[in-house]
């Protein structure tokens, strides 16, 4: 009897919880999409986000998770209505403003950027992710002492985040202080050792102190084992500058 019974049961939930089930299966697909997107499938990635989005249009998180893809593809505007959708229905949802935030970052209106990362900030202030992005939109604006005061903050929070010890590099790099930008990218290389602009910063910080030799290397590396077309072409243009004597630019 006992063996019956529980199938029974469990139909019976079934019946009475399809619209649980819709969410259960949302978040699945919100999941496994974000997933695809960290190994940058991204076709499978907005796919499960649409889908966890028609099993679920109130789902917050796949709203900011499509839009994330869209920034990442350059589709600007559809990634921050996806962002802005996800703040309505959801206006504490931290990370939304921290993903706008980037959007606008990419789109260089690094004042906007600022206001959606201190927006975030004031939802999470220990947010180490809000701190090394908000870092970097004042070096894009050249408040090079702000950035540093976010790096610095990033850094403790979590100082195992590779990002945060390369942007703060970024800085340094800028400022020509390029001891402290060649110890950051060296621990950024080594939190993360596939990180292709930490090689090159470090080679250009190399270079700027007149050490070339040492900035080929990094810069060699990269043309090898580069992870994109790009970034081995980057390197390839900055090897060669320091064959005719340039210093190279960021």
């Amino acid at each position: 009897m006992r063996s019956r019974a529980l199938p029974v049961f469990g139909l019976t939930l079934l019946v009475l919880s399809t619209g649980g089930c819709n969410l259960f299966a949302a978040r699945y697909y919100n999941a496994r999409g974000f997933g695809y997107y960290n190994r940058g499938d991204y076709d499978r990635a907005i796919a499960d986000f649409n889908q966890a989005i028609k099993l679920n249009p109130a789902f917050a998180e796949a709203y900011t998770n499509r839009g994330l893809v869209e920034d990442i593809r350059g589709d600007y505007d559809h990634a921050i209505a996806d962002h802005d959708q996800a703040i309505r229905l959801k206006p504490r949802l931290a990370l939304a403003f921290n993903n706008r935030g980037m959007v606008f970052l990419h789109k260089r209106d690094y004042d906007t950027a600022i206001t959606d990362f201190n927006q975030a900030l004031t939802l999470t202030p220990n947010d180490a992710i809000a701190h090394s992005n908000r870092a970097i939109a004042y070096y894009r604006k050249r408040d090079y002492d702000q950035a540093i005061r976010d790096g610095d903050f990033a850094i403790r929070i979590d100082p195992g985040m590779a990002t945060a010890w390369n942007n703060r590099c970024l800085v340094y790099l800028d400022q020509g202080n390029y001891e402290k930008a060649i110890a950051d990218c060296t621990e950024a290389i080594r939190l993360r050792p596939t990180n292709d602009e930490s090689y090159l910063s470090r080679g250009l910080a190399y270079s700027r102190k007149g050490d070339i030799e040492t900035a080929r290397i990094d810069f060699d590396h990269v043309q090898r084992q580069g992870s994109s077309e790009a970034n081995r072409k980057r390197a390839e243009v900055l090897a060669r500058q320091l064959d005719s004597g340039e210093k190279g630019t960021h």
